[in-house]
């Protein structure tokens, strides 16, 4: 493990094997931990919102969406490099999940996007028991229903696919009464097979990747800057 610092926020680098012992280990305990990606656009949202900076810092189990993220945080060993490029900590949790038939639920901010989400997954793992996909934080429906729904099932994980700030309000509100062990956030445009992404979002990600590596650079040189005249 190493602490990385992007844009004055502190990470946490885990390898695929130390995060998914530590990952069995909030399974067994369940007591809701916090399992979240990250990608250059919530490091660059949190980097202006001190509620989104302490939700990032204070996550139980932080992972990168995507290689330019780990390029640009100075991570140069190819191994880690491999394993973010094939998702290979959720492909190998979700194959455990599967083998000791534990309960998933999957939500989003919309019952489209949950439905893809479940898709995505079961393409990554058919086996996968998936017993609740729905939205959650609808307009008429309050954050406790969304819990009694989502408790009702008991599931061993949930995982979210929808903005960072939507996910931190629902959080704030819920965390006390979700009975889960874990809850895994995942950004909004995370794409679970990075395989089947299109050329399109391919190179969006590869154009915010260069504006995030620029703001990186600009923060630093800032901040050395600042030593030195003080």
């Amino acid at each position: 493990m190493q602490t990385i610092q992007l844009l004055g926020i502190r990470l946490k680098d885990h390898s695929k094997w130390e995060s998914l012992g530590i990952a069995e280990r909030f399974l067994k305990n369940r007591a809701l931990r916090l399992v979240l990606y990250v990608n250059s656009k919530e490091l660059t949202l949190a980097s202006k919102d001190a509620g989104l900076k302490q939700f990032i810092e204070q996550a139980d189990l932080t992972l990168w969406s995507t290689t330019e993220l780990v390029q640009v945080a100075g991570l140069k060993n190819a191994g880690r490099h491999r394993e973010v490029e094939n998702r290979e900590f959720l492909k190998e949790l979700l194959q455990r999940l599967a083998k000791n038939h534990q309960a998933v639920a999957v939500v989003s901010d919309s019952e489209e996007k949950a439905l893809l989400l479940k898709q995505e997954l079961l393409e990554m793992q058919d086996k996968l028991s998936i017993v609740s996909c729905f939205p959650i934080g609808a307009s008429g429906v309050s954050v406790e229903q969304d819990v009694n729904r989502l408790n009702g099932v008991t599931p061993a994980i949930v995982i979210a696919r929808m903005p960072i700030g939507a996910q931190y309000s629902w959080l704030e509100e819920a965390k006390h009464m979700v009975n889960t062990g874990i809850w895994m956030a995942l950004p909004e445009d995370m794409v679970i097979n990075r395989k089947t992404q299109s050329l399109w979002h391919k190179w969006g990600q590869k154009i915010k990747h260069v504006v995030f590596r620029k703001r990186v650079m600009k923060y630093n040189d800032t901040t050395e800057t600042n030593k030195t005249d003080s």
